[in-house]
């Protein structure tokens, strides 16, 4: 509890940060698989965050808390693996 203030700062600093990035090439982005992968994987990654908090006995270390949390890297993991395909596939793209 004490750190959900702290996630929830840094959650609205990568939004901010994330959509004025977006913005400088967002025609270049919207035709770009990594792009829609990373989108998909940062939703269910969101997601998972908030249903650990919701899990009983979540951080006294219960079965489904471990493969929640397992999950959730996985997807964070994946949020930044499609975020580097993106900077590759901008960056190999032809110049329009």
């Amino acid at each position: 509890k004490e750190i959900f203030r702290l996630a929830i700062a840094g959650f609205a600093i990568i939004i901010v940060t994330g959509v004025l990035m977006f913005m400088s090439a967002a025609t270049k982005y919207m035709g770009s698989d990594p792009f829609a992968i990373k989108l998909g994987l940062l939703a269910l990654a969101i997601a998972l965050q908030f249903a650990m908090h919701k899990v009983p006995g979540m951080y006294a270390g219960s079965t489904a808390g471990k493969v929640l949390a397992c999950v959730a890297m996985l997807c964070w993991f994946g949020v930044a693996y499609a975020g580097r395909g993106i900077a590759f596939e901008i960056l190999l793209s032809p110049t329009e």
